[in-house]
């Protein structure tokens, strides 16, 4: 390793090398050497203000949902029970060799079905999403869907799809979903976060019994 952090010489550091910033600080570094040098960024905290559709380095991301019927679900008005059908589009301005990772986050009312949907054979009612695409690993966890992908195919775009149903009663906010390039960090999309709210199981329509006759 051979680096410039703010200004001062760091060499011959053969394991990674942490710097804690605090709010509004910044650092400079710059790459000496002839290898490549991986940087990572976390950031902890609670936002102000609910993410909003972001998209760079030619990355998009969008995300639906949907009843079993295809129509478009209404989050405000989502039934305990219901089975919702989570439509993620992902593309790219140009084919991508590198691995991809796609990260959905579970608003609390909801859990994921764990049926992988790959090809048209396992759609079965659910034929109207046409074709989807593989992915290279795809986890259903308990606050989240994720799936990984080799790179971006040819045709520059993706489709995945899980499925979720809503269990508990209550508002929820709804995370972004996130597609990132794990080689180029610069290219990332995600979509905008939002609310959801779950209302108790619809009525049961009980059928109308015809009185018993008189007794005689």
């Amino acid at each position: 390793m051979n680096l410039t952090v703010d200004g001062q010489a760091v060499t011959g550091n053969n394991g990674p090398l942490l710097r804690a910033l605090a709010d509004g600080a910044s650092l400079s570094v710059a790459n000496k050497g002839d290898a490549p040098v991986r940087t990572l960024t976390t950031i902890a905290g609670i936002l102000s203000t609910p993410d909003k559709a972001e998209a760079a380095g030619g990355l998009t991301l969008t995300r639906q949902f949907k009843d079993g019927k295809g129509r478009p679900a209404n989050l405000k008005n989502i039934r305990a029970g219901d089975l919702l059908v989570v439509v993620l589009e992902g593309k790219a301005e140009q084919p991508l060799a590198g691995p991809l990772l796609l990260i959905d986050p579970l608003p609390a009312g909801l859990v994921v079905e764990n049926v992988r949907l790959a090809g048209s054979a396992q759609l079965g009612d659910l034929s109207w999403l046409g074709t989807l695409s593989e992915a290279a690993l795809v986890e259903f966890r308990d606050d989240r869907f994720v799936a990984a992908l080799d790179g971006m195919p040819d045709s520059g775009n993706f489709r995945l799809v899980y499925l979720a149903r809503a269990v508990t009663q209550g508002s929820f906010t709804l995370p972004s979903a996130r597609l990132d390039d794990l080689i180029d960090g610069s290219r990332y999309a995600r979509t905008a976060a939002g609310t959801l709210t779950v209302l108790p199981p619809a009525p049961v329509a009980v059928p109308a019994t015809e009185p018993a006759p008189p007794a005689p």
